[in-house]
């Protein structure tokens, strides 16, 4: 007799009587962390030196703020990443690669011919 799959409506932990986040749509850690950043405490201000009253994600980022100008390469790349978005990652083919393309490029059917085109033109392009 083959497996059966449970019902669908309590197939997925959401949908369950038992579930710890139920009614809450998307990953169980994203509420909780929201809940945490954004909760009031008291800390140092740097510039200051003074206790202020603030929440969770203003320490955490003047914390970030402060190790990005003490030179910390992780700090100073979140930051860049964040202002001006990833940068793309260049990928480069040498020779060998552009030939076991070519190769790659005989074994696709013929009737795909606009698709190996462009295969073509990109690699002569490199």
């Amino acid at each position: 007799m083959p497996r059966q799959l449970p019902p669908i409506e309590t197939r997925f932990p959401i949908n369950r009587p038992y579930a710890p986040n139920k009614g809450n749509k998307g990953p169980y850690l994203t509420p909780l962390l929201k809940k945490f950043l954004n909760k009031h405490i008291t800390y140092e201000d740097p510039s200051t030196q003074k206790k202020i009253k603030g929440k969770v994600k203003d320490a955490v980022l003047w914390r970030l703020l402060l190790n990005a100008c003490q030179g910390e390469n992780d700090a100073i790349k979140v930051i860049l990443d964040r202002i001006d978005g990833k940068v793309k990652e260049i990928i480069e083919i040498d020779k060998r690669d552009a030939e076991l393309l070519a190769d790659e490029i005989e074994i696709i059917p013929k009737d795909q011919g606009e698709t190996v085109n462009r295969l073509k033109k990109f690699i002569n392009n490199q």
